[in-house]
């Protein structure tokens, strides 16, 4: 068998939003770049996922990340010659009783020390005007006006457009099954081809622990399978994107008038076919738990359920950065359900980092040597990740 053998400045592994965007401004510094897929862009959690923009709630490392990412959001048009389906309505978190106040209200003092996007405290009656329909017995909530979301499936598409744009060369169904290094360029073999660059980046989602174990780096990460549901076109419902601050629960509405309902509930991950199983119970939960939000919901048909697969860290922060143990690979997955709106400003800042070879301060919290900084995103999640596994268990 011959072997094809084609030399690039850098390769990534992974098409997802991180890929495709370290990939694309890869390029637009001038470099010769190769994207390698093994299934297709967006096949995973980076096309399927409830396309949030928002920063509530996030683990204090992420929101001077999640500060910068919202602007990049606001100027998505630019950077991809489409608008993304990026809607800019605001992400409001529904305070359910007075017991949950004083943690919302130190959720918002938070946000306020480590990123400088606005939140407003509504009572009872700005949340009836704010959001007219919610559940009768909500008290309050937290308002966030410059977010909003945005369509996964619709800015995939224009990432693959721009990538080709620039003269990215993007290669799917390309399973990386081999790395070796030669001297100073990696080789990366996906069956009768061989890839070289002397610069490589592992994006590869939920199996970045796999890419980086072909080259003897090891780190934590564990797959998950989050679902969600979609409720068929209703009326007008929603003003703005709705969750709760103290149960996990997330609902929007796009321009197409159907309900998009998610919050982070996990189904199975399939490891041998890359397919996921969904969990009937944990899915009745929340759609329950969105019609008691939103009563109008009762009455609007479920036309669709599924579930897409992440990775997860120990620490609930992704692993961003140049590798601990080889020159010339870099890492950047393990987003913890929070990657799709982290995707552009990420991929832009690890550019200029492997480009200057040095890491932009927003990006060193990520490091996979965090150490210090990852027990103390562990202290500031444990809250979260208890409730987490409190919900998993309805």
């Amino acid at each position: 068998m011959q072997v094809v053998r084609r030399s690039f400045d850098a390769i990534v592994i992974g098409g997802g939003i991180h890929g495709a965007s370290v990939a694309l401004y890869l390029a637009f510094h001038g470099l010769d770049v190769a994207l390698l897929e093994r299934d297709r862009l967006g096949g995973h959690a980076s096309g399927v996922n409830a396309g949030s923009i928002h920063h509530i709630p996030r683990i204090h490392l992420e929101l001077p990340l999640a500060e910068a990412a919202l602007s990049s959001w606001a100027r998505i048009e630019q950077l991809l010659e489409d608008d993304c389906g990026f809607r800019q309505v605001g992400y409001l978190k529904v305070i359910e009783s007075d017991d949950e106040m004083p943690d919302a209200e130190r959720s918002m003092a938070r946000a306020r020390r480590y990123s400088g996007i606005p939140e407003i405290l509504l009572d009872r009656q700005a949340l009836a005007d704010l959001q007219p329909g919610l559940d009768a017995t909500a008290v309050g909530g937290i308002f966030a006006p410059t977010c909003g979301y945005a369509s996964p499936a619709r800015t995939m598409r224009a990432l693959r457009r721009r990538l080709d744009g620039v003269g990215a060369v993007v290669l799917e169904t390309s399973e990386v099954r081999r790395i070796s290094r030669q001297h100073h360029t990696w080789i990366c073999e996906t069956g009768d081809k061989n890839w070289c660059a002397p610069i490589l980046v592992n994006c590869a989602g939920a199996w970045g622990v796999s890419v980086a174990g072909l080259v003897g780096e090891h780190v934590e990460l564990c797959p998950v399978a989050l679902m969600m549901t979609v409720c068929g076109r209703v009326k007008p419902l929603l003003n703005t994107v709705v969750g709760l601050h103290g149960r996990r629960l997330s609902m929007k509405q796009p321009q197409n008038g159907t309900i998009l309902i998610g919050g982070g509930y996990q189904g199975d991950v399939l490891p041998a076919t890359r397919d996921t199983r969904l969990n009937g119970d944990r899915l009745a939960y929340n759609l329950a738990l969105a019609r008691k939000t939103l009563p109008a919901l009762s009455s609007a048909a479920v036309v669709r359920m599924w579930a897409g697969i992440e990775g997860i860290t120990p620490d609930h922060a992704p692993y961003i950065g140049s590798s601990l143990i080889h020159e010339g690979l870099w890492h950047c997955f393990g987003f913890s359900t929070h990657g799709f709106y982290l995707g552009p400003i990420t991929g832009r800042l690890l550019a200029e980092a492997i480009v200057k070879q040095e890491v932009p301060e927003l990006l060193r919290p990520f490091a996979l040597d965090r150490g210090a900084s990852a027990a103390a995103s562990s202290r500031a999640v444990d809250g979260v990740v208890r409730e987490n596994q409190d919900e998993q268990a309805k």
